[in-house]
């Protein structure tokens, strides 16, 4: 774990993570734990004009997207994009979160 006290955040190494969507799939649901005040960061590929929709849940909200909210919706760009999880709470907290890509109707 490294913490930035400058930056007053803590994030655990080797905690990003490849989000991968079976053939076919335009949505994935990945698990996990992250400690107490604690980021982890997730990566998905995706395409110019793409939109992504995320929601987190966890018990008693304590883990959520960085900025702060349980769902997001972010226009995507060609390559690896990164969304990032924060448990806000004092104690290792169990999640899960369901990501969608949506296109748009670009080609």
């Amino acid at each position: 774990m490294i913490c930035l006290t400058a930056v007053g955040a803590c994030v655990e190494l080797g905690a990003q993570t490849r989000i991968k969507f079976a053939k076919g799939r335009s949505s994935a649901t990945v698990s996990g734990t992250i400690g107490s005040n604690l980021r982890r960061s997730y990566v998905l590929g995706a395409r110019e004009g793409q939109t992504l929709s995320a929601n987190v849940s966890s018990k008693n909200d304590c883990v959520k997207f960085t900025e702060g909210s349980t769902n997001v919706n972010l226009s995507m760009t060609t390559g690896n994009n990164r969304l990032s999880l924060t448990n806000f709470c004092s104690h290792s907290t169990v999640f899960t979160m369901t990501v969608s890509i949506n296109d748009d109707g670009v080609d």
